[in-house]
């Protein structure tokens, strides 16, 4: 077997395949771009590579600033990789997360009595925030275009590919929109104010990435399209296919409902409390998140089941984040002309947001034509 096909299986079957068991979402992940097993030098070559580049931007060489969304150039890069196919956004993600943690030292403020007894310690604890940042990075690079997939199934017509590059780009579009208030942590928790070099280029060019999220989407799958028939990319899927059957089906980890519900709680505060500015702010977003976790695990009635089953999942996605968005345009059009010192009025806007959304997707799928289409 030639090398590039060897290189190609262990990245494309062997790595999807020993993660399958431990993170199928992650083993989903790393199948998506199969589509470039129809030249196997590229197949070979990509993975490692974009490895590699993650590596390099992980060691913050010419950033302006202690993180990736510090310049434009760096986030249309990150766009196309993510436009392009997840399981690149996974090893770049991999390479920038090792090559940050290990080799960049983040400048900190030792300003605590810990800080001063026990620097080492110090700089430890002050790493906790960048946790936030590494999701965020994973969110753009691998979440994004999977979500995007699934809200718009698998067909590969061109209104198909137009919706998924429609759904892709909104995504991308909210993600610039969040990010640079989410990655406050990585600064206020060591005492420093935000840097405006990492906030600026998501606030001014946040558009622009947008539109080439959607537009790189688009030949993503135009190019998927003509290749889906090749003949390596099929012997590939059905390898993949074979032997994920042979595996068997995967083994569900039972979780106490209650420490599952917790546990999400936490950290869906813990990832938004770059907004959190005083104390009580804390329990409004944990009784949003709490009600929007124990909806999911409720069962759904019957006649709200017939109900939604009757509107595609994209349109209900589209539904929620529309009403969302009102809600929240018209909370903070009102409490914001009398609180502009707190993020208050988006806690409550995000609050009210993922009751929405709880009401709307619920967690168990509601099977129906619209829905398999």
């Amino acid at each position: 077997m030639p090398l590039a096909d060897r290189l190609s299986e262990l990245w494309w079957l062997s790595a999807p395949l020993k993660l399958r068991r431990r993170s199928a979402s992650m083993s989903h992940a790393l199948q998506d771009g199969l589509y470039l097993c129809a030249w196997p030098s590229v197949a070979a070559v990509a993975p490692p590579a974009a490895f590699v580049i993650g590596a390099f931007l992980g060691g913050h060489f010419f950033l302006p600033s202690d993180t990736f969304t510090s310049s434009v150039w760096i986030l249309l890069y990150l766009v196309t990789v993510s436009s392009f196919s997840a399981a690149l956004g996974v090893w770049t993600a991999a390479g920038y997360i090792l090559m940050d943690m290990i080799y960049y030292d983040h400048q900190f403020f030792i300003y605590t009595t810990l800080g001063w007894h026990y620097p080492n310690l110090q700089r430890l604890v002050s790493r906790v925030p960048f946790l936030i940042t590494y999701f965020l990075l994973f969110v753009l690079l691998s979440e994004i275009p999977i979500i995007a997939r699934r809200l718009n199934g698998v067909t590969t017509s061109i209104s198909a590919i137009s919706r998924k590059a429609l759904i892709q780009g909104l995504l991308i579009y909210f993600w610039m929109e969040a990010a640079p208030i989410l990655i406050r942590p990585e600064y206020v928790w060591n005492n420093q104010l935000p840097d405006a070099n990492a906030i600026a280029p998501m606030q001014e060019k946040g558009w622009l990435l947008a539109f080439a999220a959607l537009f790189l989407s688009f030949v993503r799958g135009v190019i998927e399209r003509r290749q889906e028939k090749c003949a390596d990319v099929v012997r590939r899927r059905k390898e993949l296919e074979d032997a994920s059957e042979a595996a068997g089906p995967l083994k569900e980890h039972r979780v106490p409902t209650f420490w599952l519900l917790l546990a999400k709680t936490a950290a869906t505060v813990f990832l938004l409390s770059g907004m959190l500015t005083e104390w009580w702010e804390i329990p409004i977003l944990m009784a949003g998140a709490a009600f929007l976790y124990w909806k999911q695990n409720q069962a759904t009635r019957p006649a709200t089941q017939a109900l939604l089953r009757r509107i595609p999942f994209a349109f209900r996605f589209i539904g929620a984040t529309v009403i969302a968005y009102a809600l929240g345009y018209g909370i903070v059009a009102i409490i914001g002309e009398h609180d502009t010192a707190t993020f208050l009025p988006i806690i409550l806007a995000l609050t009210f947001s993922l009751v929405v959304f709880a009401f709307l997707i619920p967690k168990q799928k509601l099977i129906g034509p619209r829905d398999e289409a």
